[in-house]
């Protein structure tokens, strides 16, 4: 047993500052470090009794990372995942997703277009109501899931024209 290699373990550990005490170490195993792998990604402590400071890792995406800070209020948050849940499901529908397995399993063959139409319509209606000039930052960051700070130019005027749109949005749509 002398020749066996010993294998390296996969548990990562990460440090975050506290507030008011000592940095607290977690502890996981989250996987591999690569760029790829932790973009948009999150490490949060496990809430309740958690003695051994374990960590969870978990992807977030730009729509809830600026609720979490407090960008932007409930009802554009709503209003934010409606457009990108109506794009996300006009995609689905052409790229094989488990609607489009639906609809092409259907015995009435205008079922796929009334998906379609359906879909496409739900997209409409939320998008509708985002001004010419304020649609650039909505699609970079509902459609594309990008963060706004990537867009090229001042932060505060994106975020600006995100957030003036997404009241125009949830008061279309009723938020």
């Amino acid at each position: 047993m002398a020749g066996r290699k010993r294998l390296k373990s996969r548990r990562s550990e990460v440090t975050l500052p506290g507030m008011a005490g000592p940095a607290k170490t977690l502890q996981g195993d989250w996987g591999p470090r690569t760029a790829a792998q932790m973009r948009g990604a999150v490490i949060v402590p496990v809430e309740g009794d958690n003695p051994n400071g374990v960590a969870r890792k978990f992807r977030e995406g730009p729509i809830q990372r600026m609720a979490r800070l407090a960008i932007m209020s409930l009802r554009q948050y709503q209003a934010a995942q409606e457009i990108s849940d109506a794009w996300c499901e006009c995609e689905m529908l052409s790229s094989g997703g488990e609607l489009k397995e639906h609809v092409d399993t259907s015995p009435n063959p205008a079922s796929v277009v009334a998906a379609q139409a359906d879909a496409l319509s739900r997209l409409n209606r939320a998008v509708k109501a985002v001004p010419p000039k304020h649609r650039y930052v909505v699609e970079w960051v509902c459609y594309d899931n990008n963060r706004i700070e990537q867009l090229k130019g001042p932060y505060g005027v994106h975020v600006a024209n995100f957030l003036e749109s997404m009241d125009r949005v949830a008061d279309r749509l009723g938020y």
